[in-house]
């Protein structure tokens, strides 16, 4: 549904894209999708092959947003299941065309804070792992070291973690967002950590 908002606390949108001919959404004014020169729906494809989604594997896709990584990761034949904390997102997401995919039964959806809800999974359960945090101000665990840690021991050997991170070179009070999530990431164990800088991601690996 075009336009569709509320206020609850801080005021949710779905906002209309027309040259994509597809929904974006924002918080109180800002937009949870990157919308620079592409889609989000095309983002969500780029994340995806970036992931090297396949058939049968299990994705653990963390912060739903409108569920476009989600949708995509289950085109490709993936058991997806899907966290995500804000129940206000949950309401746009019901009314946004291209987030049907959603409410079939083919993907899991997990209420609740990720930082959490991880440690309720058994280790080595996932092969993929799509993490797309809102910014560090809003959600700084979801960028920690113990994060990352418990991440790390839920992906199985061989897996791959793709971390949204935004803008390159992006600070926040002073420090290099992106710099910062690949040190932590190193030290908690991931190998082959590089910046994919066209989706504004950093993907590691667990060797």
């Amino acid at each position: 549904m075009e336009g569709f908002g509320f206020f609850a606390g801080h005021l949710y949108k779905l906002e209309r894209m027309e040259e994509w001919n597809c929904n974006t959404f924002t918080i109180d004014g800002v937009r949870m999708h990157a919308c620079k020169g592409k889609s989000p729906l095309t983002d969500a494809k780029m994340k995806i092959d970036a992931l090297k989604v396949g058939k049968r594997m299990k994705v653990l896709d963390i912060c739903t947003g409108l569920g476009y990584t989600a949708i995509e990761a289950r085109k490709r034949g993936a058991k997806v299941i899907s966290i995500e904390k804000d129940e206000n997102v949950l309401e746009l997401m019901k009314h946004n065309e291209a987030s049907e995919g959603l409410f079939g039964g083919e993907i899991e959806i997990v209420m609740g804070d990720a930082f959490e809800k991880v440690l309720e999974f058994e280790a080595d359960s996932f092969e993929r792992i799509m993490l797309d945090p809102p910014t560090f101000k809003f959600a700084p665990l979801l960028y920690s070291g113990e994060f990352y840690r418990r991440l790390f021991r839920v992906l199985k050997k061989g897996g791959i973690l793709l971390h949204y991170t935004g803008g390159v070179g992006g600070k926040y009070r002073g420090k290099d967002i992106q710099k910062g999530v690949m040190n932590r990431l190193r030290e908690a164990g991931f190998m082959g950590v590089c910046k994919l800088s066209q989706i504004a991601c950093v993907r590691a690996e667990k060797i």
